[in-house]
């Protein structure tokens, strides 16, 4: 067995309200991760245009946060539904990147 392949990222898309984030469970974990090398990519979360209003793991300090454009082409503008923070740790920008997360269509067989 090949035990030095590990762990890179982990991919996190969970709901919860903000308030409280910083020190809740999955916050704690997600800068355990980071501290252990890996990185966490987190969903921005689903509250719209709410300054200093993300999901509650994406906003801490050390989560790769990722918001949801409309459209997967050209214009592309953030979905109606996806928190656009900034973060309210050192007042960060979040999230840090946005990707194709509404109207899509996928092909399937």
């Amino acid at each position: 067995d090949d035990t030095t392949d590990k762990v890179d990222i982990v991919n996190l898309s969970l709901g919860q309200d903000y308030l409280g984030a910083y020190f809740s469970a999955a916050a704690l974990a997600v800068e355990n991760v980071f501290a252990l090398g890996v990185i966490p990519v987190v969903s921005a979360g689903n509250s719209g245009n709410i300054p200093y209003v993300l999901g509650h793991i994406s906003g801490t300090f050390n989560a790769l946060s990722v918001g949801a454009t409309q459209r997967p082409f050209a214009p592309m503008v953030a979905a109606a539904f996806s928190s656009r923070g900034p973060g309210d740790f050192r007042n960060q920008i979040k999230p840090e990147l946005s990707a194709p997360g509404q109207s899509l269509v996928l092909a399937s067989g």
